[in-house]
């Protein structure tokens, strides 16, 4: 059985993972990540429906063709909003359990609220942490020596 500290640093590297992927998709020049986009939807003269992504850099209006090479691309998503969505979508227990399955996981298996861990680790948990860091030092003592 793995220590509550351990199982929150493996909780926090996932949580950093998701946050890192997010930011790496805000980033790309695809049309909805920029600021000058609008969609428009309209029915056509055949009773169709038909979507249209348009540019409205210098108010002018045109369509868009390639997000990509265009020089005008400025991301609308910075990184506080983006933090901060992230965080949303963490509060919300069916977007976790859709898209973070493993966090979801991870805090059932720390069977508290990760801030009472955090803040209020039990003795024997204190025990195993301090435990767990002694045999670590002494492992990297010996593979020190090892190498000498």
């Amino acid at each position: 059985m793995r220590s509550p500290g351990v199982i929150y640093r493996k909780y926090r590297n996932i949580k950093r993972k998701y946050l890192y992927e997010k930011v790496l998709e805000s980033r790309k020049k695809c049309f909805e990540n920029c600021f000058y986009s609008k969609n428009l939807d309209y029915t056509d003269h055949l009773n169709k429906n038909r979507h249209i992504k348009l540019c409205t850099v210098n108010k002018n209006i045109d369509v868009c063709s390639c997000p990509v090479a265009c020089n005008a691309f400025i991301s609308k998503i910075n990184k506080n909003n983006l933090k901060k969505e992230f965080e949303d979508e963490l509060k919300d227990y069916a977007v976790k359990k859709y898209k973070y399955p493993d966090l979801l996981e991870l805090e059932w298996v720390l069977d508290k609220n990760l801030k009472e861990a955090i803040e209020n680790p039990s003795i024997i948990e204190k025990c195993i942490i301090y435990i767990i860091n002694i045999l670590e030092s002494l492992l990297k003592n010996i593979h020190k020596n090892k190498q000498l």
